[in-house]
């Protein structure tokens, strides 16, 4: 999945899809860079459910800060693992792991555009997978 023609998620693992509230899920995602980025993106890693209610959220520079995308090389690959904690009253169900990438300008978030192969930007976020929260 191209984000915005600078970072690139090659791939991702997921270590449960069903999930207790108050338990926490690890996404690991695998990213390569499409060029060298003066910025530095975070990433926002998210469930959330049909009616748009958030189960867990997850934002913040790729492995926890240790590797903010203005050190990256161009087409480095980078491994970045995210421990989401679903949140006790989660409302149990089906929720979307929406991923998106944006930087903080003042006050306004800036989402980088999804970019197919056909190059049309289509959203500012992709959905991985699906999880179960269970009680």
């Amino acid at each position: 999945v191209n984000f915005g023609n600078r970072l690139e998620l090659q791939g991702y693992d997921l270590d449960k899809r069903v999930v207790r509230q108050g338990e926490q899920v690890t996404l690991t995602l695998h990213w390569m860079a499409l060029r060298e980025m003066e910025r530095n993106y975070t990433i926002s890693a998210q469930f959330i459910d049909d009616e748009q209610h958030k189960a867990a959220q997850l934002d913040g520079w790729p492995q926890g800060g240790a590797a903010p995308t203005s050190t990256w090389s161009l087409h480095q690959v980078v491994q970045d693992e995210r421990v989401l904690l679903v949140a006790p009253d989660a409302a149990p169900g089906v929720y979307d792991v929406r991923l998106a990438v944006y930087t903080l300008d003042g006050a306004e978030f800036k989402l980088l555009s999804v970019i197919p192969e056909d190059g049309r930007m289509l959203a500012d976020y992709v959905i991985l997978t699906r999880v179960r929260v269970v009680e």
